[in-house]
């Protein structure tokens, strides 16, 4: 606690954003004068449970635990704060639980993540001003203004960013940030979603995180880097495998693969998710795996052996990323009966497939409440 107080004296933060993430992926949260940042820490702060879908209206009071550790510097000046609840299903606190558990085995777990996105002017309704650039074109525009102002806002705070660049749709640009371990991962996505959408309506701008905004053009996607350290060593590497994977890797890849249909209602839980899904433009359709090839489900990017990792290629910034996270990681240790549970050939090709392989799983669905199910 002592190096947050630190931080806000020295910095002269006046108020704090306290976050969190209901369980379908909308960020929810709650603006607190500085003043009340210790009473908060020690005591927790409740709210109306029912009214976002995770209580019931008769037992409606849910605790949000702020999280000390996990403090980001906003444009606007105010420090964002995540924090847990108290819910049942809530997502952050049980991706923090199960890195604990890879974590008593020595196991160190890596995830990064690519983000994709739109930027489109406020006053196109209809998406027809195009900026006529494509992959990895630099403009001197409005769009990467706004790109320029992302970077300096990661400056500011934990997030470092690797790189920013235009993606191949028109207007389409993508933010890729150092790996870390899944929840700051997962926190590091909801603070730089806010980050865009502030700098791209400070700029006339609209952010757009659709996975599929425009029918003719790429769709935007949240793909996930993994890799499992313990000691130094990467655990994914193979020096003798002709994909320099492990053994470890290759059942880390089998386990998900064998509930992938299960896990896509959570990494692509919109109707708008498919109609990027089996469309082109570098997406997966089929559940396999490829060296270096960006049609493929799982792909194995080229690296040496540090930088050895997996690639998943389905999900859309549409999920919420601590459950699509804590569902993989889940997925990955699964000790299945491999006789009850066999490959898929191909992705579900709409949401309501992925639903109906998320209801016939026993594993994944158990990680979700009947009510995700129902809406």
């Amino acid at each position: 606690m002592e190096k947050l107080l630190k931080y806000i004296r020295k910095n002269g933060v006046r108020n704090i954003e306290i976050s969190f993430v209901d369980i379908f992926g909308k960020s929810r949260g709650m603006i607190v004068p500085v003043s009340r940042v210790k009473e908060i820490l020690k005591n927790g702060i409740s709210c109306d449970g029912s009214s976002i879908g995770c209580t019931s209206v008769e037992n409606s009071d849910m605790e949000i635990i702020a999280d000390k550790d996990s403090y980001y510097v906003l444009p606007n000046g105010n420090l964002l704060l995540f924090a847990n609840t108290d819910y049942e299903y809530d997502a952050r606190s049980r991706l923090k639980k199960i890195e604990r558990e890879f974590k008593a085995k020595d196991i160190k777990v890596n995830f990064g993540t690519e983000i994709e996105f739109y930027l489109f002017s406020k006053r196109d309704k209809r998406h027809n001003q195009l900026d006529g650039q494509g992959y990895f074109e630099i403009g001197d525009n409005r769009y990467f203004k706004t790109l320029n102002e992302i970077i300096e806002d990661c400056k500011k705070t934990r997030v470092e960013i690797e790189a920013v660049h235009h993606e191949c749709g028109e207007n389409q640009f993508e933010v890729d940030f150092r790996y870390s371990s899944p929840v700051e991962t997962a926190d590091n996505i909801v603070f730089l979603k806010k980050v865009i959408d502030y700098r791209a309506r400070n700029n006339g701008l609209k952010a757009c995180f659709e996975p599929k905004p425009i029918d003719n053009m790429s769709g935007s996607g949240m793909h996930i880097n993994m890799s499992l350290f313990s000691h130094g060593k990467n655990l994914f590497y193979d020096e003798n495998d002709n994909m320099k994977l492990s053994k470890i890797s290759y059942r880390y890849i089998e386990n998900i693969l064998r509930h992938i249909c299960a896990l896509t209602a959570i990494t692509c839980p919109t109707e708008n998710s498919y109609k990027r899904l089996a469309n082109g433009f570098e997406t997966p359709s089929k559940a396999d795996i490829g060296y270096a090839n960006r049609n493929c489900l799982v792909r194995v990017p080229k690296a040496s052996e540090k930088g050895t990792r997996i690639e998943l290629r389905s999900p859309d910034l549409s999920c919420n990323p601590y459950l699509a996270f804590f569902a993989i990681l889940t997925a990955s240790i699964d000790s299945f009966d491999s006789k009850t549970i066999g490959f898929p050939k191909s992705l579900p090709k709409n949401l309501q497939e992925a639903l109906l392989s998320l209801r016939q799983d026993k594993l994944i669905s158990s990680l979700v409440p009947k009510e995700y199910l129902k809406r």
